[in-house]
């Protein structure tokens, strides 16, 4: 008992919400209604553009050759600084090839496209991700900053589609108020506002990005995610 009255007098406790399974199935549930009811507008919410223009020009390296390419035109219009890329290990296929993250893969894919190699670097995540793989390269890229252009002052990152939004409050989060964050959301290959409910890669996408933001705004206070070797 009385180490009990001492540990409240010198402690509290705190915990932290977390949906059960249950509560995901909701969040789930009203996510689907969410996109019958308000298709393209939703669409348009998740798949956000609002660029600052200049500083650091960030790719994620798990987009579609067409976004790395719409991403080395915008470079090329000579409003940023640097090009660099994110990416996580790859999973499946690293054995045949040289390129052990998507970080690696955008940034030679950067090269093919006519990017000069002093004018791009990668800032891979090391190690296997266990939880939240944009999280993961956020941090990277916080550590690339930190590093190598401790004078950042800007960044746009270049993603794809309904990932915007996420992507967005995410770097956002990370990278903190002394550096202006930007998105730009490339089109998508295989659907549009006006069809992604048609599509079962659509809904897949935009459902798990409505509960992707639902998490990352409730719970904005998440530490970097577990690596492991």
């Amino acid at each position: 008992m009385a180490n009990a009255r001492i540990s409240a007098w010198f402690f509290r406790r705190r915990s932290i919400p977390l949906p059960t399974w249950r509560g995901w199935m909701v969040l789930l549930v009203l996510a689907i209604i969410a996109g019958w009811l308000l298709p393209p507008r939703l669409f348009r919410v998740l798949a956000v553009s609002r660029p600052v223009g200049n500083g650091l020009l960030v790719i994620e390296g798990w987009v579609t050759d067409k976004t790395v390419k719409a991403g080395v035109t915008r470079y090329q219009s000579g409003t940023y600084t640097h090009i660099v890329t994110t990416g996580v290990p790859i999973d499946v296929g690293s054995v045949l090839g040289s390129y052990g993250t998507t970080a690696d893969v955008a940034r030679a894919t950067c090269l093919i496209f006519g990017i000069d190699s002093t004018q791009i670097s990668s800032a891979p995540v090391h190690g296997h991700v266990v939880r939240d793989r944009t999280l993961a390269s956020a941090y990277a890229l916080r550590a690339w900053i930190r590093d190598q252009a401790p004078q950042t002052r800007s960044v746009d990152i270049v993603t794809q589609g309904v990932h915007a939004r996420r992507t967005w409050k995410t770097f956002a989060h990370v990278l903190g108020d002394s550096i202006k964050v930007g998105i730009i959301a490339e089109r998508e290959t295989e659907y549009t506002e006006h069809d992604w409910w048609k599509t079962s890669a659509g809904v897949k996408d935009v459902a798990g990005e409505v509960l992707g933001w639902l998490y990352v705004t409730l719970l904005p206070e998440q530490p970097p995610p577990e690596e492991s070797p």
